[in-house]
């Protein structure tokens, strides 16, 4: 299952749209997932670190399942259109659902 435990919205003017934890199967919950607006729509960013040797970032978790990637970013959306209204490119996402990834 995949859950949402925390979800906080961000400025409204700013890029970043919603900050959230995520819990996968009661068993990983993976906090400072963030939903960004971006020039192609909404999309989920995993928590990163901004290095000071080369400005470059690093993501501290990455989720190597393209399905799990796209539940969770779907999630955070339908969230966000719950607390808001929804964002530039949801409404050509499809409905999420927790049966379809087999999690």
């Amino acid at each position: 299952t995949l859950t949402i435990t925390r979800f906080h919205l961000g400025k409204p003017d700013g890029t970043v749209k919603a900050f959230a934890s995520v819990k996968l199967n009661e068993v990983l919950t993976i906090h400072g997932c963030r939903l960004i607006d971006g020039p192609d729509g909404a999309f989920l960013a995993m928590p990163s670190e901004k290095s000071e040797k080369n400005g470059k970032w690093y993501d501290h978790v990455q989720v190597h399942d393209a399905k799990l990637k796209d539940a969770i970013a779907e999630a955070l959306r339908a969230r966000y259109a719950q607390e808001t209204g929804p964002p530039p490119d949801a409404a050509t996402a499809p409905p999420s659902s927790d049966e379809r990834w087999g999690f």
